[in-house]
């Protein structure tokens, strides 16, 4: 005899039915039910018990009981489908029971994207900053399992499996960003620097001292298995290159990837023989000439993305300081305008001042020109009489000494002259000039006061 759960119209009791039945009676009220009508239309409302699941759910998270709590959220989703907040811890500890073999890092993504667009307007931006810290300690602690089961076996194997696992945590993220409306900030640079720590890490503890071994002299298995590790790295270090990081980081990764190719090129395996002397060493196998070429194309393809890099760099750097000297320069106006604004009087004041000692200066210059402007004259007739006599003394043949000599006298007498109106202008436009000085010297001051920053 099946029996289905229901609950009681009339007192909300909990039952259990008999699904045979066309009626039965309420335990609790004593009311008549219709078992038909019940098992269609009446479920359980467990929606007393959400607040109770989800605080348990958040104790088995705390206690890294993580499928447990995954359990409690899912309860609360079957009640609620439309519960954010449970939507968005059950993706969290999905995330976070992520294995190598059963990643789920996706069905987390998804459930983020889920739970933004549920959550109310005045939630959304709080939430999707935990999403975005969610995401990078998901990816993160994934990509540092992967690491380390590369640590263990830097094979082809290994580095296939990364790379599947990284192009998935990509596109699953650029899915939720796109489905979420917003961009987890740093999310590649971080992503990239613990690759990129790993692997160094994996090449100096694990892979350089296993080829090298005690005698620094690997035999043919060693170098044939560090050429191959050195792939598997080069591999993964050309998918940080895909990522939206700094040309900084890309520099980094570019000279680690330039250095392993001239570990390659510089590699090779040893062999001894025995002699009368001893043990001799012997070098056996290194790369073909067409393994190393290709090496060293790389080596300059990598060179000349640095180049470019550098210059990019370099540019990007010119327009932030460029853009920073324009901003600098326009809220230095604002100050300066504003200033202003406020001290019109004062600046109207000071304008009204220079003009007078403008017209001042142009009185004295008026003046000076006046009492001077005979002797100005004077002198200029006897510099134009002066110029007449040299050119003529210059005409003059190579032995016309005598005409020559008489020429010079008058030049000397003219030049006496000059020397003594010139002397004479001078003791009348001194007195003027020194007023003039003091005056500029007055409305440079004005200038001063006017155009400095404020």
């Amino acid at each position: 005899m099946p029996f289905v759960t229901a609950r009681c119209p009339q007192c909300g009791g909990e039952l259990k039915l008999d699904d045979q039945k066309e009626s039965g009676f309420c335990m609790h009220c004593g009311s008549k039910i219709l078992v038909q009508e019940a098992i269609n239309a009446v479920r359980i409302d467990n929606s007393h018990m959400v607040n109770t699941w989800l605080k348990m759910g958040d104790s088995a998270f705390e206690a890294r009981n993580i499928a447990e709590a995954y359990d409690y959220y899912t309860r609360v989703i079957e009640v609620q489908p439309e519960n954010y907040e449970a939507i968005y811890k059950k993706a969290k500890a999905a995330g976070w029971q992520s294995t190598l073999i059963d990643m789920r890092f996706q069905e987390a993504t998804h459930g983020f994207a889920q739970a933004i667009n549920l959550a109310p307007e005045n939630e959304k931006e709080e939430l999707r900053n935990k999403i975005s810290d969610d995401v990078k300690n998901l990816a993160l602690a994934i990509i540092a399992l992967r690491m380390q089961r590369f640590d263990d076996w830097p094979d082809k194997e290994e580095t296939i499996e990364f790379v599947n696992d990284f192009y998935s945590i990509q596109e699953s993220t650029i899915i939720l960003e796109a489905m979420g409306g917003f961009e987890i900030k740093n999310f590649s640079e971080e992503l990239a620097s613990e690759i990129y720590t790993y692997i160094k890490k994996t090449y100096e503890l694990k892979i350089q001292p296993e080829y090298l071994g005690e005698e620094n002299r690997p035999f043919e298995y060693e170098w044939k298995e560090y050429i191959n590790r050195l792939i598997c790295c080069v591999t993964i270090l050309k998918t940080l290159l895909e990522l939206d990081i700094s040309d900084e980081k890309k520099i980094q990764y570019y000279k680690i990837l330039i250095f392993l190719e001239n570990e390659a090129l510089n590699s090779c395996s040893w062999d001894y023989e025995f002699t009368d002397f001893g043990k001799r060493w012997h070098k056996e196998y290194v790369l073909s000439e067409s393994a190393k070429n290709l090496r060293r194309i790389n080596i300059s393809k990598y060179n000349k993305e640095i180049v470019a890099l550098e210059k990019n760099i370099q540019k990007t750097k010119e327009a932030a300081r460029l853009e920073k000297d324009k901003k600098r320069k326009k809220e230095a106006k604002k100050r300066f305008d504003q200033y202003w604004d406020v001290n019109k009087e004062r600046k109207n004041q000071l304008l009204e001042k220079k003009g007078k000692l403008l017209n001042q200066i142009q009185d004295l210059e008026k003046e000076k020109e006046k009492l001077s402007s005979n002797l100005i004259s004077d002198r200029e007739n006897i510099i134009s009489e002066r110029n007449k006599l040299n050119g003529i003394k210059e005409s003059l043949g190579l032995f016309k000494i005598k005409e020559k000599r008489s020429l010079q006298e008058d030049i000397d007498k003219l030049n006496n002259q000059l020397e003594s109106i010139s002397s004479e202008i001078e003791k009348i436009q001194s007195p003027f000039l020194d007023k003039i000085t003091k005056l500029n010297n007055k409305i440079k001051d004005i200038d001063d006061e006017l155009t400095k920053p404020r």
